[in-house]
């Protein structure tokens, strides 16, 4: 995902959340990590709340697991250009469930109990 891109969904995306939502991303060098990145500026400037999780790690960071919903989608269609593209990926956000998502959150006190049983080894989830 490039820097223009990811500053757009932020900017769609972020409009409607509470003040206090906390944005969870991986170490992706278009999600801004370093100082002269406009997307780092943009969420300073509009004060998201936003952390950097542990790299490469899919037992402590959730939203790892909901990146197989759109790359699922993208498998199915065929797309031509960067506009069908982004579509057919939103459609494959939107059957990604709250519930789902939820879930996935709550099993954080399960994924830190797994991690600390097998010694900072993967986990299998």
């Amino acid at each position: 995902m490039t820097q223009k891109v990811y500053l757009e969904l932020l900017r769609i995306e972020c409009a409607s959340w509470p003040s206090d939502a906390v944005l969870e991303e991986d170490r992706d060098s278009a999600h801004g990590r370093s100082d002269s990145n406009p997307v780092r500026t943009w969420k300073e400037e509009h004060h998201l709340l936003h952390y950097f999780n542990c790299t490469h790690s899919p037992d402590l960071s959730p939203i790892e697991n909901a990146w197989q919903a759109p790359k699922a989608n993208l498998r199915k269609f065929t797309y031509h250009d960067e506009e069908s593209l982004y579509e057919v990926a939103k459609e494959g956000w939107k059957g990604l469930s709250q519930k789902t998502i939820n879930a996935w959150v709550d099993s954080m006190p399960i994924r830190l109990q797994a991690v600390i049983d097998a010694k900072g080894q993967i986990t299998g989830f």
